[in-house]
C-alpha cells in the first residue's frame, strides 16, 4: 500500500495556502519577513508576477489559481477551483 505523491503534495500545498493567504493579506506586501512556507510563496509571487495568466494545466496551477481567488476573498471559486 502507498501514498499518492500527487495527493501528498497536493493536500501540503492546500494546507499551504490556508496558512499563508492570511499571512500575506495582514503584513505589507513588499516586507516578506514572516515566509511560512518558502514553495509555496515562490510560486504565489511568479503567479503574481505573470503579465497574464493563462488557465491552469496542474495540480499546482490550479492550487495557485485558488489561492490567488482567496486572496481577493473569492472562496467560493476557490473552492470549486481545488474540488
Amino acid at each position: 500500500m502507498h501514498i499518492n505523491s500527487m495527493l501528498l503534495d497536493s493536500a501540503h500545498l492546500i494546507t499551504a495556502m490556508l496558512v499563508e493567504i492570511p499571512q500575506l493579506s495582514t503584513v505589507n506586501y513588499q516586507n516578506h519577513r514572516k515566509v511560512l512556507n518558502k514553495n509555496f510563496r515562490k510560486m504565489i509571487d511568479s503567479y503574481d508576477s505573470r503579465p497574464f495568466h493563462i488557465a491552469p494545466e496542474t495540480y499546482k496551477d490550479y492550487i495557485v489559481n485558488a489561492a490567488h481567488s482567496l486572496s481577493r476573498a473569492d472562496w467560493k471559486n476557490a473552492f470549486d477551483t481545488v474540488l
